[in-house]
């Protein structure tokens, strides 16, 4: 009983391998049988006046990068391809066959506007046919394509790229390329931390002069904001109002000029900066550059302005310096004549004492001869002081007549101008951004 047990198990086992022979042998047979008159240049249709419908749907999986200075968009994709080949249509219940794609007829498909080969779309070697004739191409990678940046509006810009794939060489009356309805999809597609698509056009478009056809796939991305509004935009705007703050301290202080410099060297800063980020082209300048160029110029003015009002402020002061000393020297000296006849007084008083002093054969101090020398001595000077004082007070009276306004009133001056010129120049940047 175990003996013939075993004997049908072994017959059993023996019939499966067979079975699974024939059928192995059977797909080769097949295969071989397919490709025995089969050549791969020879366009896949009986009658050879019909067009190979190819139909493409692009599946849009990621954006990588859209380098604004470079102009380049960078993403990764995998293409759909299939067609009918009428030459290959399997049997003996055989469902597909991974083919190489050198022995099989395939449809002659570029990337139009890639920055590198744009005949090289995968990297894969193989094509997978199906039982009814249909030929499945999935060619796939990362690509980068030519991406014309409008920077306008930065940051809040909105660009439009475009994927145009379609036949390199072959006209319309070998191959034609139309897209089936499913391409862009959002199945799949990882969010971008930078971008988002807002939209989506599908074009088929044919070239009368080369005789190809090709499709357009033009992608809006619209830039997420919040990133360069907080790191570029917001500090440039603050740094332009506090530009205007620097006329509000006093003239005669340092950190006048240390705030005027230092703000002068952020815009440099920024400009430098931003410049590097933008694409270098003068087709389209954004306008937040004209922005910082208008902002430098104002700091660079306020610069100046600041010198010039320390220079008036230093001979406003020098100028109250000598009114104070000349204020004093007239309080001194208002009765030159009660201070001559004192002298003279002294004079007389001296002159009996030496009299009566040679009449009893004595001789006069040296004291009072240094002492006198001194009274007449110190008049002289006080007259030359004055007459200074005049001379200056004559030179500076007619730029102290030509010159109305003070120091403190210029400042406020070049406040309220600095004021008013980034208010309305902010202003004016922040219409741009929403017309």
């Amino acid at each position: 009983m175990v003996r013939r047990c075993l004997c049908i198990l072994a017959l059993i086992e023996n019939i499966i391998v067979t079975r699974a022979h024939i059928r192995v042998k059977t797909q080769k047979q097949i295969i071989a049988d397919l490709f025995q008159d089969y050549s791969p240049i020879i366009k896949p249709r009986k009658n050879l006046s019909e067009t190979v419908h190819v139909n493409l749907t692009l599946h849009f999986t990621s954006l990588r990068e859209i380098d604004e200075r470079l102009q380049t968009m960078t993403f990764v994709a995998w293409i759909e391809l299939t067609l009918i080949d009428e030459f290959l249509i399997l049997g003996d219940g055989v469902k597909s066959v991974q083919i190489p794609k050198s022995e099989i007829w395939y449809p002659d498909v570029a990337l139009f506007n890639s920055i590198d080969d744009p005949l090289n779309i995968s990297d894969g070697q193989y094509i997978i046919l199906l039982e009814d004739g249909r030929v499945v191409w999935y060619p796939g990678r990362q690509y980068s394509v030519i991406c014309m940046i409008d920077i306008r509006r930065f940051p809040f810009d909105v660009q439009i790229c475009q994927i145009r794939l379609g036949s390199w060489q072959t006209p319309v009356w070998v191959q034609r390329i139309a897209d089936t309805g499913q391409s862009l999809s959002d199945v799949g597609y990882e969010d971008n931390g930078e971008w988002e698509i807002i939209n989506k056009i599908t074009r088929p478009e044919y070239n009368e002069n080369f005789r190809i056809s090709y499709v357009t796939y033009e992608i809006h991305f619209r830039r997420l904001c919040l990133h360069p509004v907080i790191n570029t935009l917001l500090p440039v705007v603050l740094l332009s109002f506090l530009n205007t703050l620097v006329f509000l301290l006093p003239a005669n202080s340092g950190e006048k000029m240390t705030l005027c410099i230092s703000v002068l060297l952020s815009f440099t800063v920024f400009l430098t900066v931003f410049n590097d980020m933008m694409p270098k082209i003068s087709t389209t300048i954004s306008y937040l550059s004209i922005y910082l160029c208008i902002q430098l110029g104002m700091s660079g003015l306020a610069v100046v302005e600041s010198i010039g009002i320390w220079r008036m402020n230093y001979r406003e002061n020098k100028r109250q310096a000598i009114q104070e000393i000349q204020a004093e020297s007239t309080e001194t000296s208002t009765s030159p004549s009660h201070s001559a006849e004192s002298t003279m007084c002294n004079e007389k008083e001296s002159s009996g004492e030496s009299i009566e002093r040679h009449r009893n054969g004595t001789s006069v101090p040296n004291g009072n001869n240094n002492n006198g020398g001194h009274i007449e001595k110190t008049p002289a000077k006080r007259f030359s002081v004055l007459n200074s004082i005049q001379k200056y007070d004559i030179q500076s009276e007619g730029e102290e007549h030509s010159c109305w306004f003070n120091s403190d009133r210029l400042d406020m001056m070049c406040f309220w101008l600095h004021l008013f010129i980034s208010a309305v120049s902010t202003a004016v940047l922040l219409v741009m951004f929403w017309i």
